[in-house]
């Protein structure tokens, strides 16, 4: 296990827009069977209702239902859902009592991003499962060594000249102990701050969590031979249109829990995103500040 207690302090990190937590809105069509379906998506900051959004058509639930969830049927649920939440906003959301005992707020997960619609239109899209898809999956996601490549095309061209000061070869930083050598899969380090990018988008979730697990374990041990001011974990996480929702659900549920002990240290830097192009945005500013 790794201990976090001893990670040394360094500069602050750029808060986010947005910072709180994320609430699966759930229903369930028959009190007498235990399934839930996502129909949306509810945001709290300090404990209290501040956004939500609730699915404008339910096309799986008329699947699975016929009649009983028609358009109209859904329309008037869905109206009378949300001026319901609309009364809720500023309220601490574990009062939230529905009037219906079949729609109910789950609990918290944590969030951050550029602000709050934006982090909400992505959890939506992460989350609800009542709305009809037009896009098939790819279950395959995207490999570690293709999402590398990628993000070392973006950082060429971000970082220009300075590209080749921080990029790490292929294999990692090798470090020699007597007439051996040990490899930390590194891949960017200025001496100041030693990086490591990361794909979680992967079908399977333990795949997804070893890459990020296995990487930290790297930096923090190389920070520990090579102290760093920081380390940064860059992580591709899983989206909607390349993964099942389900999956997507499952990893959420799992990096709340374990991104939340990397955002407390001030020695780690975290970046996420689903998208190769914004991760190196981020990434970027990690380093061109010490240019």
């Amino acid at each position: 296990m790794i201990d976090l207690s001893q990670l040394a302090q360094a500069s602050d990190a750029v808060a986010p827009g947005f910072e709180g937590k994320w609430h699966a809105i759930e229903f369930q069509p028959e009190l007498h069977v235990p399934q839930f379906f996502v129909i949306g998506v509810a945001l709290s900051r300090a404990g209290k209702l501040v956004n939500f959004r609730v699915a404008e058509e339910a096309a799986k639930l008329q699947c699975f239902y016929g009649e009983r969830f028609s358009r109209d049927t859904w329309g008037w649920l869905r109206s009378e859902l949300a001026a319901d939440l609309q009364l809720a906003k500023n309220a601490a959301w574990s009062r939230y009592v529905s009037a219906s005992p079949q729609i109910r707020i789950g609990e918290g997960h944590y969030v951050s991003g550029s602000d709050a619609n934006a982090v909400l239109s992505r959890m939506f899209e992460r989350v609800v499962t009542v709305t009809a898809s037009d896009r098939k999956p790819r279950n395959q996601g995207i490999p570690q060594p293709a999402l590398r490549l990628k993000m070392a095309e973006l950082m060429k061209v971000r970082l220009s000249t300075r590209y080749e000061s921080i990029s790490v070869p292929e294999g990692g930083v090798q470090i020699k102990d007597g007439e051996r050598f040990h490899s930390f899969d590194i891949t960017y380090d200025d001496n100041e701050t030693a990086s490591s990018v990361v794909s979680a988008c992967y079908l399977d979730l333990k795949t997804a969590c070893y890459n990020v697990v296995s990487a930290f374990a790297d930096l923090d041990m190389f920070h520990q031979v090579r102290t760093r001011k920081q380390i940064g974990l860059a992580v591709l996480v899983p989206s909607a249109t390349l993964l099942p929702t389900a999956n997507v659900y499952a990893w959420d549920k799992w990096w709340d829990n374990f991104s939340y002990k990397l955002r407390e240290s001030n020695l780690v830097l975290l970046a996420e995103s689903e998208q190769p192009e914004e991760l190196a945005e981020k990434v970027q500013d990690w380093y061109v500040d010490a240019q």
